[in-house]
């Protein structure tokens, strides 16, 4: 079943984008159940889909679906907002769209509300690609780097960008993505200044786009966060007794009652004089448990034969 939009004429819009707020729960069976957005361009002769799964703030079916460039198979309790970009229909004087509702069943159900189509510019940071998290301390001289997609319908130059970090440090990066960004693609930027990102703790970097001329500022801010806790070792040797803590090794995993402690060792004869050491219990349940403990970082490089 489909429930069709009136006519509309976009021949007057530069950069015509779609919006709308929505919500569902769509259930799987065998196959997803599915709804989707058309349209035509010759009064329903023939329908096109629009958009795909790779476009940011659309469709969320997986590639395993069996009706990919979908809203499916999901439930999503509040509405929230997506948005396209109406390029491929730019000039045209007769376009209707439609939301198709495939193989839905009994129990789905599908809401959109605030529908919308308007003429603006329209920017946005889509992914963080630099720093990772890979395990090791970072550099006094960390590059950030992000990825900033224009969903407008020429490409678009000079885009100011911002980075602000917080947490374990406070710093703000900006810069200007030069461009050209194309239609319905995307820039990677690395920002011109570095930060030292050697104290250990949380950091969260908030990212976003400052173009003045982009209107819909709700899509244009990505934030990550980095957990750069752990303690890089460089002078050797390197001895831990574990008398004075936990020598900056974590735990994790586990649960309440099957993980890893600090302590006077409770079991195996005891402690046998060596004081507090780390030791995993477990609770004797049969249901299996992963339990990790790991090291501080090492830094190995000014050592030729380490043991």
């Amino acid at each position: 079943m489909w429930l069709e939009s009136p006519v509309f004429d976009l021949s007057a819009l530069i950069n015509p984008i779609m919006s709308f707020d929505l919500k569902y729960s769509l259930s799987y069976d065998n196959c997803d159940r599915a709804v989707y957005i058309q349209y035509t361009k010759d009064n329903g002769v023939s329908w096109h889909t629009l958009g795909t799964n790779s476009d940011p703030d659309w469709y969320n079916s997986g590639s395993n679906s069996c009706w990919p460039n979908t809203w499916a198979a999901n439930t999503k309790g509040s509405y929230f907002s997506v948005q396209h970009d109406l390029c491929d229909l730019f000039g045209e004087t007769c376009v209707k769209f439609r939301f198709y509702a495939d193989d839905v069943r009994y129990s789905d159900k599908f809401t959109f509300d605030n529908f919308s189509i308007v003429d603006f510019i329209d920017v946005g940071v889509t992914a963080f690609l630099e720093p990772i998290n890979v395990g090791c301390t970072f550099s006094t001289t960390q590059d950030v780097r992000i990825r900033v997609y224009n969903s407008t319908c020429n490409a678009i130059t000079n885009v100011p960008v911002i980075c602000d970090i917080s947490g374990a440090i406070t710093q703000t990066l900006s810069g200007t993505v030069p461009g050209p960004i194309p239609v319905g693609g995307t820039n990677d930027y690395t920002f011109p200044a570095t930060f030292d990102m050697t104290t250990i703790g949380i950091y969260t970097f908030t990212n976003y786009t400052d173009e003045p001329t982009d209107e819909n500022r709700e899509n244009d801010t990505l934030v990550r966060q980095l957990d750069a806790s752990l303690l890089k070792i460089a002078t050797f040797p390197y001895t831990e007794d574990f008398e004075s803590g936990a020598g900056n090794w974590q735990a994790s995993g586990g649960n309440a009652t099957n993980f890893w402690y600090i302590d006077t060792l409770q079991y195996l004869s005891g402690h046998e004089g060596n004081g507090t050491s780390w030791y995993m219990v477990r609770d004797g349940s049969s249901i299996w448990t992963d339990m990790y403990l790991n090291s501080p970082v090492f830094d190995f490089r000014e050592n030729t034969k380490p043991i």
